[in-house]
């Protein structure tokens, strides 16, 4: 009698949790829809710890704040205002600095504060993300706002990075994967799995992609002083390995996105990346730039064939876009290599974002000036 029971209560009980779990994905199907919006960081508003501002010499803490829709702005895209996406990695997003001391804030302040339109300026920059996840961006998000008119692009220390440190095989991303990658919140059809299709199934991932974001920063172990020991006593490598197809792969996906910009009346604006290694830094500028080094087998690049590389994607990005006839801001051309401007060997302090951000403002008003329509 007792395992009669036994059998009937667990039946009752699954068909509880059934209903339960079929009732939920009906209500969330109505109240809270991923149908077709895309959004590459979360909805968000917390004061963020910089664990490490005594090695940087950053604030110990910033306000971050993202919208609703996914980008950090002090306005929204609207059909009254000129609208600028800011696609980047993290040299973009401005990693360690308050939602008012990052460049594309201060940007759209200064637009708005010359010109005699209106701009909102939405910053989706992610920390790590390369130019394959900028093209899913720019496709995928800019059909969501209204009257999008301008792409701005900071791209190439992702990609430099990640040319050094990945296997040839590993330099082209699945693209399955890629889109996971990109966006912490997508419609739920573009998943393969017949229970990834379900409500219930995104929300709860947009849950745990909300949480880590919002944590993996604080959170991420890592001891700089150690870092900065094991790098002096690293050997230098002055030369590095021929850069032709890493080089080839950004420009490939900068013309993708230029293609999809010039088939949709946008205008793309690159910008290329100042970083702060060069030849004879002084002690400060090594050990905060050691930061951006790997190291293996005892080995790591010197400063000078850092900076030497990187220059060599800027200069290919500019001859790309004279070619291409698109526009091209050479900020690492005109932006000093000293730890005045940087915190680590590519991430601005206060000082640099808001000489970033007048650096673009004097190209994009003679851009947008010459461009009136």
């Amino acid at each position: 009698m007792k395992l009669k029971n036994w059998h009937t209560n667990l039946i009752a009980l699954t068909i509880s949790l059934i209903i339960s779990i079929a009732a939920t994905e009906v209500i969330l199907r109505f109240v809270s829809p991923h149908e077709a919006y895309f959004c590459s960081i979360p909805n968000v508003e917390l004061e963020r710890k910089n664990k490490f501002h005594k090695f940087f010499n950053i604030d110990s803490s910033y306000h971050y704040s993202v919208n609703e829709l996914g980008y950090r702005s002090p306005s929204l895209f609207s059909k009254d205002r000129f609208g600028i996406l800011a696609v980047g990695g993290s040299t973009t997003d401005c990693i360690g600095l308050a939602d008012s001391e990052t460049w594309p804030w201060i940007l759209e302040e200064q637009l708005n504060a010359s010109l005699e339109k209106q701009f909102t300026v939405g910053n989706i920059g992610v920390p790590a993300f390369n130019s394959f996840h900028h093209i899913l961006q720019v496709e995928r998000i800019v059909p969501q706002f209204e009257n999008i008119k301008m792409v701005v692009m900071l791209v190439g220390i992702n990609d430099f990075s990640r040319f050094l440190h990945l296997p040839e095989k590993e330099l082209v991303p699945e693209r399955k994967e890629l889109l996971h990658q990109t966006f912490v919140r997508h419609p739920r059809k573009v998943n393969e799995r017949w229970h990834e299709r379900s409500e219930l199934w995104a929300h709860i991932r947009d849950a745990v992609n909300h949480i880590r974001i919002i944590y993996e920063v604080d959170n991420k172990s890592f001891d700089l002083h150690s870092k900065v020991a094991e790098y002096e006593t690293a050997a230098k490598v002055e030369s590095l390995p021929n850069l032709d197809y890493g080089i080839g792969i950004m420009m490939n996906n900068v013309l993708k996105i230029n293609q999809y910009c010039s088939n949709n009346n946008l205008q793309l604006v690159v910008i290329t990346q100042p970083v702060l290694w060069r030849k004879n830094m002084n002690e400060e500028e090594i050990k905060i730039s050691s930061y951006g080094k790997s190291i293996k087998n005892g080995q790591t690049y010197s400063d000078e064939a850092m900076a030497k590389g990187m220059n060599s994607f800027n200069k290919t990005l500019i001859e790309v876009a004279n070619q291409n006839d698109f526009y091209v801001i050479d900020l690492a051309e005109n932006f000093p290599k000293t730890g005045e401007v940087f915190f680590d060997h590519c991430h601005y302090n206060k000082t640099g974002s808001k000489l970033v951000s007048e650096i673009v403002f004097d190209e994009l008003k003679d851009i947008l000036e010459n461009n009136r329509n």
